[in-house]
């Protein structure tokens, strides 16, 4: 008999089995290479809060007396004094508030025929009981006409009390609706500690505090109207005459505009705007508000001047991110490290110890980036004033190897 031979076939089916064994193994690297190679890892970008406070040791020359404050058009309230007391009569200022509630009811037309107020004998009984009482005043007569804007002129210039009133009940009927609707308006500009419990401010019930009135100057100094005739030194009306302002600081030391005012109760009391401009400190448009003076007129001119002087040295014109600057970075879990920069500059005007901190956003890479890919913005609220750079990366972001993808690949996947 022929001798079988036992171990043949099996070893050729050891060496399938292996065969099989390979290229299965092949087939899952090869598989996972693909795989590994299409994940995308999520790279977070990481940067410090920016912030700086502009430098200027200049120390603001408040008024020995009362409250005030300082501000501009553009930053709102910058600091003030004594601003923790009570709200305090206002006196005349009051007429601004007036003045904004009468063009925002009938506002001043500036073609065709302009709105006419015709003076009645309440009006001449206005005129002839703040005469009695020592308050400022414009003559009229019954029937006696004037434009709206001639009216405004009349309050807003020399300070003219009646006109006031009359202006008030012209256009919204009745004292009591304009009280209403100025005191409405008044708590939708913000100004919480602002009553109005009359249209000439000679009553001390129409209080407010320089906080406050630091908006109310941003609104007068932003109405076209409002702000035209405030900056007047003197006009002159039909029947009337020339009229003087009773600021005199106007035309002087860079003043363009405010409001006078001076009760018993109130003291002397000034709010004034003036536009400020220099190398170091760009351009600004400052507001200032002096309240309860106990001083002659002449004193309180003085004291806010040195007020305003002391405010223009405090701002400071600073580049608060410089182009190329590195803002944040990338930092991948492959140990690579790859710079955030600003495309651009910025300058701004601030003001001094004020700190300003930007608003930064970067969104997350995903996978390789080319070098110079935008990657987020930069963003700087200075006042009213927006100043924004985009952010781009400095070097390309590369996909990990495939060595690293397969060594990491149960903590990464």
């Amino acid at each position: 008999m022929r001798r079988q031979n036992v171990f043949g076939r099996p070893k050729k089916k050891r060496y399938g089995k292996l065969i099989i064994i390979i290229i299965a193994v092949l087939v899952f690297q090869v598989s996972s290479v693909l795989y590994l190679s299409n994940i995308e890892y999520d790279t977070e970008a990481t940067y410090e809060s920016i912030s700086i406070d502009p430098p200027g040791d200049a120390k603001v020359a408040w008024p020995i007396d009362g409250q005030s404050a300082i501000g501009t058009t553009s930053h709102g309230l910058l600091e003030s004094k004594n601003e923790n007391t009570s709200p305090v009569p206002i006196a005349s200022i009051t007429k601004l508030f007036t003045a904004l509630a009468i063009v925002k009811k009938k506002p001043v037309k500036t073609s065709g025929e302009q709105n006419k107020i015709v003076f009645t004998s309440s009006d001449v009984w206005s005129y002839t009981d703040y005469l009695s009482q020592g308050g400022a005043v414009v003559p009229i007569a019954v029937g006696q006409e004037m434009t709206e804007y001639e009216a405004l002129q009349a309050m807003l210039i020399p300070s003219a009390n009646n006109m006031a009133d009359t202006l008030a009940v012209w256009a919204f009927g009745s004292m009591d609706a304009y009280l209403e609707y100025v005191n409405k308006m008044v708590r939708n500009m913000g100004m919480v500690d602002t009553k109005i419990a009359d249209a000439s401010g000679f009553s001390p019930e129409s209080v407010s505090t320089p906080k406050d009135l630091i908006k109310l100057g941003q609104a007068a100094a932003s109405d076209p109207v409002i702000s035209s005739i405030i900056r007047r030194p003197y006009t002159d009306l039909p029947n009337t005459g020339r009229i003087y302002n009773t600021n005199k600081l106007l035309g002087t030391n860079g003043i363009i505009g405010g409001k006078t005012g001076n009760t018993p109760e109130a003291g002397d009391c000034l709010l004034f705007i003036a536009n400020h401009t220099s190398v170091n400190s760009g351009s600004q448009t400052i507001i200032g508000v002096v309240l309860g003076q106990q001083s002659s007129r002449p004193e309180t001119f003085n004291r806010a001047n040195s007020l305003l002087n002391s405010t223009k040295k405090g701002f400071v014109k600073t580049t608060l991110i410089k182009k190329g600057q590195s803002i944040g970075t990338y930092k991948t879990a492959w140990d690579r490290e790859i710079d955030i920069l600003a495309n651009d500059s910025i300058k701004l005007n601030a003001w001094k110890d004020t700190p300003i901190s930007p608003d930064i956003w970067i969104k997350d890479a995903v996978g390789s980036m080319p070098a110079g890919d935008k990657v987020g913005s930069l963003v700087v609220q200075s006042g009213d004033d927006t100043f924004e750079t985009s952010l781009s990366i400095e070097e390309q972001i590369e996909k990990p190897s495939i060595l690293w993808r397969l060594s990491n690949l149960l903590t990464y996947h």
